[in-house]
């Protein structure tokens, strides 16, 4: 963040840092409904036990930003996610990440808009390509990578070079 409240990319090349894209981290950060579904099920594991996550889980929590930000609300504001976190933390240890996954999907199956909001098609496929409990099939975590996402029809329109130069 800039001083005049810009958000500005640092790349790795200029920061001196390589890219994280596929490189799993470990360490438990941010605000609980923002968390990816990866980054909830090791809430409960030992550090030990940890699959980490990648840049995949930044992609999930923009897609409860833009949602947020189209409808006022969070997607997952209801009794379910709730349910989920319970269901997480009470498992016992034996069950595997995947088991997690598919349980996560069974409770997120429709991304919900509510009935005063009148979404394009195009951001709401954005928002549920980002909001993909697959942390591998997620918008912006394939081979393109953030260009991908660049490329989605929510965007068309957009001059990233323009954008960057700001």
């Amino acid at each position: 963040m800039t001083d005049h409240s810009h958000c500005k990319s640092v790349s790795p090349s200029s920061s001196g840092k390589k890219s994280w894209a596929n490189k799993r981290e470990f360490a438990i950060v941010g605000t609980l409904v923002y968390m990816s579904p990866e980054m909830i099920i090791m809430l409960h594991q030992q550090k030990a036990d940890r699959d980490g996550y990648t840049q995949a889980t930044d992609w999930w929590s923009l897609g409860v930003t833009v949602y947020r930000m189209l409808t006022g609300c969070r997607p997952f504001d209801n009794p379910n996610f709730n349910t989920f976190i319970d269901m997480t933390m009470t498992m016992e240890r034996k069950f595997t990440s995947h088991v997690y996954f598919n349980l996560y999907a069974k409770l997120f199956q429709k991304i919900d808009i509510p009935q005063d909001v009148d979404m394009s098609e195009e951001a709401f496929d954005f928002i549920t390509r980002l909001l993909d409990v697959n942390e591998h099939t997620r918008l912006g975590s394939g081979p393109l990578g953030v260009e991908e996402m660049k490329n989605h029809p929510f965007f068309r329109g957009i001059d990233w070079a323009q954008l960057e130069h700001k």
